[in-house]
């Protein structure tokens, strides 16, 4: 539960901590600190990092009393006033005589000018003093302020209510916001006494040049002359020097005028801390608070009703003055600068109505504001409900800093337009026979758009008032929000995560909505379904078909249909869970075709290759089939391609509609008995009948051998070594290996049988017919001699 009653210092510390939120800078500016220990809080005076600093100027007047500093300069005064009457009197003599010569009466002028500069200063500095005094009295206003505030408050007989410390707020950013101007001020006055001591050094060498020049003892007649220079240069420094101490007047004026502003800053911080602590959220300032906005709503309501009859009037006028445009003869001038004026007028009472609705329409943000100020002040808002003011009121301040864009757009544009407008009335104006009504009409054009342009800074004032109670609500709430317990803080994240599932995704097109958690079941349904649609269709394929007799193939075939069947019945159905219309998929049907006709046809190939495989059952679950003269055996038959297993345990993957477009050879599609052949040569002069009794014997005593058909022998061929014979036998093939076996075990058969009974299995004979008149020579030679012939 946050804390309604805070010591000061935590308030101020608040205060400060979202000053930029209220628009100022709270790290250039003095605040105060309070002190809790005791019943009432103590504020004293503290800075910040960046305070306001003042420089003091040291001047030869701060050891004296404003008093004594004033009556010595009211006596410079004096004196300067007599010699200025003096010189004015010997002035006007010169002027009445004419034997003066001109020269001497220019330095009498001179002088008198010099004079009264002089005496203009001396008035200046006696203005600088009295302003002093006034500004230590100022302060120490401020400082019993302070003193009051410390000891007694602000009072207890007055209740102390919201709308007052908005006030206090808004001076004490008033304040705060001329500290930038403050700083300003002391760098100018800095800079004008440093410009004014350069000049008075340079008038102080003047002097002393013309006071060496009598010193070096010139000559008689030069002598009135170097005099008059040096009267005439110490007047000048006299000026100089006297303008020296004006400016560190006014230097020290500006330093105490800082130190005030600073006493103010303070001041209003520390009464606004001290509200904050003591005010007090009652239902029936809010109710005045509405009532108050009520009568004002009421009030722009009734102008809106006002401006519109007034519209309607000047849309007559301005129509009467089109007509009479369009009617033969007449000053067009005259008659175009009457439109203008009527369109200005027009468009002030257009503009006035909507600016109007738009101050309107922050009513509704306006009476939030207030509501959620009086609800968070109470302690009855959750952490949640501020999270979620917050969020509502920037977006708002998103639309109200584009508005304020475009308000100051218009002004811009409008300002341009006056200025435009009064420099053809200035040019007319300077016109002799210029058109009396058409000036007429120009300046009540500008007096129009003068209202115009009052309509918008009234509404821009509007518009940031409103800016600054939104800021105010955003400070309150950020200052709450930090006081929010850690439970609390875990309670809104548990609620956030906890809507995120019912945050709304996306919508279809028939305006239902698909939320996270229907989504999400829907993803789950589909799981659910797809390990369903497996479970359900390996056991119709492996226990329920073969039951009823139904092969092993059909039941492969069914299984994989019943699959997808039932695949695509729990997608629709998920999708309708969702909230997906199913009317969706008539679009995704063309789209898919259009698909299929370019990038997909190739998938969609195999898969209706696979539907054909399945219903007519070609290539069967354990056929031997032989591909590319690849022999393998199929141990899946799928949607999109088949699986094989070749006699290495390699498996292999066909596209189906490889199987379709190519040819196989299905060793085992309707019957697995299979023809073999072991082809046998014998020596020639073998007993041949005998032969052919040997390889059946070799056939029929092998048990895989089948007896019917029974196996046959072929004389095949006179080889050139051997008698060519062919023994063929039947026999049952589920795979390749075991036809190979059996023909392995046919032919040790036969080579043991033609062993026992004498019969040879010839190698290959060649025989060499060498020709020659003379037989060949053969004798033996030594290994030497024959070294010898090779060589």
């Amino acid at each position: 539960m946050r804390s309604k009653y805070v010591s000061v210092s935590v308030v101020l510390t608040s205060i400060l901590a979202s000053s930029t939120s209220w628009g100022f800078d709270a790290t250039s500016v003095p605040v105060v600190v309070a002190s809790t220990t005791s019943e009432t809080p103590t504020v004293t005076t503290a800075t910040l990092s960046k305070p306001v600093t003042v420089q003091p100027v040291a001047t030869a007047a701060d050891a004296k009393t404003p008093e004594e500093h004033s009556a010595e300069i009211a006596k410079q005064r004096e004196t300067v006033s007599e010699q200025l009457r003096v010189a004015q009197l010997e002035l006007d003599e010169a002027k009445e005589k004419p034997t003066v010569p001109a020269k001497q009466a220019e330095k009498l002028a001179d002088d008198v000018d010099q004079l009264k500069q002089l005496e203009l200063v001396h008035a200046q500095r006696e203005n600088a003093v009295a302003r002093k005094q006034e500004l230590l009295a100022q302060q120490q206003a401020v400082r019993d302020k302070i003193e009051s505030l410390e000891s007694k408050g602000l009072g207890e007989e007055t209740t102390f209510t919201l709308p007052m410390l908005d006030v206090a707020r808004d001076e004490l950013l008033v304040e705060q916001q001329r500290t930038a101007t403050v700083q300003k001020q002391l760098q100018n006055a800095a800079a004008a006494v440093e410009a004014a001591i350069l000049a008075r050094d340079e008038k102080e060498r003047r002097r002393r040049a013309a006071q060496e020049a009598i010193n070096n003892k010139p000559k008689p007649e030069d002598r009135p002359r170097l005099e008059a220079e040096l009267a005439r240069a110490d007047l000048v420094n006299r000026i100089a020097t006297a303008t020296v101490e004006l400016k560190q007047l006014e230097a020290a004026n500006e330093n105490l005028s800082a130190e005030l502003q600073g006493l103010n800053v303070n001041f209003l911080a520390a009464k606004v801390a001290w509200l904050e602590q003591h005010v007090e959220y009652r239902p029936e300032d809010l109710q005045r608070q509405m009532l108050e906005l009520d009568r004002q709503e009421t009030h722009l309501k009734n102008s809106v009703v006002q401006s519109q009859n007034d519209l309607d009037y000047l849309e007559t006028r301005y129509r009467a003055a089109c007509q009479r445009a369009e009617e033969p003869g007449g000053d067009n001038s005259a008659v175009k600068a009457e439109i203008e004026a009527r369109r200005f007028a027009r468009t002030v009472e257009q503009d006035r109505i909507m600016l109007v609705n738009r101050q309107l329409a922050r009513f509704s943000h306006i009476r939030k504001a207030w509501q959620r100020r009086y609800d968070n002040a109470n302690e009855t808002t959750s952490f949640a409900s501020l999270k979620e003011w917050k969020k509502e009121t920037d977006l708002y301040l998103v639309g109200m800093d584009l508005e304020q864009s475009e308000l100051s757009a218009r002004l811009e544009e409008l300002r341009g337009k006056l200025d435009e407008i009064n420099t053809r009335i200035t040019t007319l104006a300077a016109v002799p026979d210029a058109n009396t009504f058409e000036v007429r009409s120009l300046k009540d054009s500008a007096t129009y758009l003068q209202r115009l342009i009052g309509l918008y800074e009234q509404d821009l004032g509007n518009l940031r008032s409103v800016r600054r109670l939104s800021d105010k609500l955003l400070a309150e709430i950020g200052a709450s929000s930090n006081s929010v317990n850690a439970s609390e803080r875990l309670r809104y994240v548990w609620d956030r995560v906890a809507g995120l599932w019912n945050y709304e995704i996306f919508k279809t097109s028939d305006d239902r909505p698909v939320f996270v958690r229907t989504f999400a079941l829907a993803v789950i349904a589909f799981v659910i379904g797809l390990f369903l649609a497996r479970v359900i269709s390996r056991f119709l394929g492996s226990r329920l078909l073969p039951r009823f007799g139904v092969d092993a193939n059909a039941s492969s075939a069914l299984q994989s249909l019943a699959y997808y069947v039932m695949l695509i019945g729990f997608s629709l159905g998920a999708l309708r869970f969702a909230n997906v219309p199913l009317t969706a998929f008539t679009i995704l049907g063309g789209a898919l075709a259009v698909g299929v006709g370019f990038g997909s046809q190739n998938i969609v190939n195999n898969f209706v290759s696979g539907l054909i495989l399945l219903a007519e059952c070609p290539i069967r679950v354990g056929d031997l089939i032989e591909v590319d003269g690849l022999f393998a055996t199929v141990e899946r038959v799928g949607a999109r391609s088949t699986r094989l297993r070749t006699g290495a345990n390699m498996e292999i993957i066909v596209p189906n509609s490889r199987l379709l477009e190519t040819n196989v050879v299905n060793w085992t599609l309707s019957d697995s008995r299979i023809r073999c052949d072991v082809q046998v040569g014998v020596a020639y002069g073998s007993d041949l009948q005998r032969v052919k009794e040997l390889l059946l014997k070799a056939a029929k005593t092998q048990p895989q051998v089948m007896f019917e058909p029974s196996p046959f022998v072929w004389f095949t061929d006179f080889a050139d070594s051997s008698l060519n014979f062919r023994l063929c036998f039947w026999i049952h093939m589920n795979s390749l290996s075991q036809r190979l076996d059996i023909e392995t075990a046919v032919r040790f058969s036969i080579d043991r049988l033609f062993r026992e009974s004498g019969v040879q299995i010839p190698f290959p004979q060649r025989d060499l017919n060498i020709g020659g008149s003379r037989p060949l020579t053969v004798r033996v030679v030594s290994d030497d001699e024959a070294v010898k012939r090779a060589a």
